[in-house]
């Protein structure tokens, strides 16, 4: 419900994309892309972050992913507040989701740098988890281990800063994957088959006319699919303190002018010119 109304072929646009855990919001991205100019950005907010929450009194501060307890739309309205942007539209999913997506994908190539070993929850039954193993290397990964892959961040130097990066990883692999099919009606089938596990106000027929329109440029071009779509990452970062005894992300402001910056120039209608200048 509440679908918006911008044309996803012609208009550039942003979508939230939350990975939930425990009504917590644990993977927070924010895409935006512009049709015409073939670009996509993706921003990832660290779930910690200590920012202005919307639907609190005062707006005072809190964690980023506690807005998700108040709801969706405060989440929403805290990111929109945090970087001055409207989103159109959200797509929320769980880890079972994601690991039905990639399965029904039959897997995706991830190039682990080190190979671990994670904890991987049992649907359908609370605080039970089996153990994962995810190899070095490039290999081709199934749902859970592709989900162990994204989630994983003691093993990685930076932690958190580090997950975020390989949530960003794992999203462009099955967008990849699912434009080298070259099937839009695949994407209803892969969505029908974990539609018990997401939520999104993005309709089918607009998803199948966006996959169907990046297939047709990919197509035409002469390019691999994420080079014909120019893909920009930005990550908000931020020192890591301790706040009324919790753990928290206090973001860099130059990250989050950068990424503000990135995003704005993305959902420009019209192509800026560079002003001339001489060798």
């Amino acid at each position: 419900d509440d679908f918006s109304n911008v044309n996803v072929t012609k208009e550039p646009f942003t979508v939230i994309l939350l990975g939930n855990n425990e009504g917590l919001s644990d993977s927070i991205i924010v895409a935006s892309v512009n049709p015409k100019t073939l670009r996509v950005t993706m921003t990832s907010l660290a779930r910690d972050s200590y920012i202005p929450i919307a639907c609190y009194s005062n707006n005072s501060r809190d964690k980023l992913n506690h807005s998700r307890m108040r709801g969706r739309q405060c989440l929403v309205d805290t990111v929109e507040n945090f970087l001055d942007i409207e989103i159109d539209f959200y797509f929320e999913t769980d880890f079972y989701a994601l690991q039905k997506i990639i399965d029904a994908l039959g897997g995706i190539e991830i190039d682990s740098p080190l190979s671990f070993a994670g904890s991987f929850p049992i649907e359908g039954e609370p605080n039970e988890y089996e153990t994962v193993n995810v190899p070095e290397g490039l290999n081709l990964l199934n749902g859970k281990q592709a989900v162990t892959f994204a989630r994983e961040r003691s093993s990685f130097g930076s932690g958190d800063f580090t997950r975020q990066l390989n949530q960003q990883y794992v999203i462009r692999e099955i967008a990849t994957k699912l434009i080298n099919e070259r099937n839009p009606e695949r994407l209803v089938s892969v969505l029908e088959g974990a539609s018990k596990n997401l939520t999104m106000n993005i309709s089918v027929d607009d998803l199948t006319a966006l996959l169907g329109f990046a297939i047709s440029e990919t197509n035409s071009s002469q390019l691999d699919p994420m080079n014909t779509f120019r893909i920009v990452q930005t990550q908000v970062t931020g020192d890591t303190p301790f706040i009324n005894g919790m753990s928290v992300v206090l973001p860099y402001q130059s990250d989050l002018d950068e990424a503000k910056r990135v995003i704005k120039h993305n959902l420009q209608t019209e192509t800026e010119l560079l002003e001339e200048t001489s060798f």
